[in-house]
């Protein structure tokens, strides 16, 4: 479930733009792909999850604990996150990202107070996203077909590899000894996330089709990262000449 919550969490305009033109327009879609009914029950438990657990959890939190502790919180794991993010810049080759989320993660770390307060962005060291699935992408792995997966969400199987190397070596929660406090911490991330995302799930859930809206919205945003915030723009197809356009 964290996967699902970050991947829409790190997408901004791009996923919300997916999903405002969703809302507003319909679109043509490609293949469903080779799992589009796994993909769908799988949603669907996702989805029950979600209203079961983490959205009352979410509502909860987002009512009790004040705006800046809350935010604060957030800058935190934000913060854990700057070394894994750094090191598959690096891997991709971009020295200056790279260096930028190194120097976020010092920044923070220290003079943030463990990264509770963001003094690297007026330092001019700008947050950036990357990750071990968008790494193998610029080395050109093909990202296979659509796939979601209970509790992970949307993604496809380089996706899966690119999580299993993320979380295993680049979390800094996976280094910490104790059990019960690694595993709190984790639940702690996964409210605070749900709850910066309580107006996009319900954009998302408010849809005709919720698994096609979480699904364009998923591949823009995969789209939308992978040109590192700059994709090429893409025009519909258009009809042939003095036709009327297919309708």
């Amino acid at each position: 479930m964290k996967q699902i919550l970050v991947s829409i969490s790190k997408a901004g305009p791009a996923f919300l733009c997916a999903l405002l033109l969703n809302a507003c327009a319909s679109l043509p879609q490609g293949s469903p792909g080779p799992f589009h009914d796994l993909n769908r029950a799988n949603f669907a438990l996702n989805e029950a999850l979600d209203h079961a657990v983490l959205k009352p959890a979410a509502h909860f939190y987002a009512s009790t604990v004040p705006h800046p502790v809350r935010i604060g919180i957030h800058n935190v794991f934000e913060n854990l996150d700057s070394p894994v993010i750094a090191v598959n810049e690096f891997l991709e080759g971009r020295v200056g990202p790279g260096f930028d989320e190194s120097g976020r993660f010092l920044v923070n770390s220290t003079f943030g107070v463990l990264g509770l307060f963001d003094v690297a962005s007026p330092m001019g060291l700008h947050a950036h996203h990357a990750s071990f699935d968008l790494t193998l992408a610029h080395w050109g792995v093909p990202s296979g077909p659509y796939l979601v997966l209970p509790l992970f969400g949307p993604g496809s199987l380089r996706n899966l590899a690119g999580i299993t190397v993320d979380s295993y070596y680049g979390s800094p929660l996976e280094y910490v000894q104790s059990t019960a406090t690694r595993n709190t911490l984790t639940v702690l991330e996964l409210i605070d996330i749900r709850a910066h995302l309580i107006g996009t799930f319900h954009l998302i859930y408010s849809a005709p089709d919720p698994y096609l809206m979480m699904k364009n919205g998923y591949q823009a945003h995969e789209r939308y990262e992978f040109y590192h915030g700059n994709p090429p723009i893409q025009y519909p197809a258009l009809g042939p000449p003095g036709g009327s356009g297919g309708h």
